[in-house]
């Protein structure tokens, strides 16, 4: 039975944008949404919650969802793919891990992945969305978390 203690985690929100030489900062636009892993509560074991690049959530060991409110994956636009087919001319790198932290706290998010939507009209740009896992320790400290991670979006 979860615990009535539990986590906000409003995650991620600060994105960085890399970019290669062939794509400019100007092609990598975040749009309204952060990676957000929402209400979350801490059990007397550790767990985890993972966040689909399609925005589904879902927990797994001593970790249970509080809230879904404000639950969602990253989402990106791409802008001005130059092929009709669009994201396959793209790569995407993503990170192996990243750190959210409270004061002292910290949670580890890993397992990134990622999926591009349809092609806007015209095919000029194309939606990037990011998923992540969160590990969530053994009666981890009930506060607001959050952080970032790097991504890098590159034509082929």
């Amino acid at each position: 039975m979860p615990s009535s203690r539990s986590l906000s985690l409003i995650a991620a929100a600060a994105i960085l944008f890399t970019a290669s030489a062939w794509a400019s900062a100007q092609s990598l636009t975040p749009a309204a949404t952060g990676l957000s892993f929402g209400q979350v509560i801490a059990g007397p074991l550790p767990g985890s919650v993972r966040v689909s690049a399609s925005g589904f959530r879902s927990t797994a060991g001593a970790t249970y969802a509080g809230s879904g409110s404000g639950v969602s994956a990253a989402t990106f636009t791409v802008a001005s793919l130059p092929d009709p087919g669009g994201a396959s001319a793209w790569s995407v790198m993503l990170p192996v891990s990243a750190t959210l932290s409270s004061g002292k706290a910290e949670m580890t998010i890993d397992e990134f992945e990622y999926s591009w939507g349809p092609a806007g009209p015209g095919h000029g740009s194309r939606t990037l969305t990011v998923g992540a896992t969160l590990h969530v320790g053994a009666r981890q400290p009930s506060a607001d978390y959050a952080g970032g991670f790097a991504l890098t979006v590159a034509y082929n």
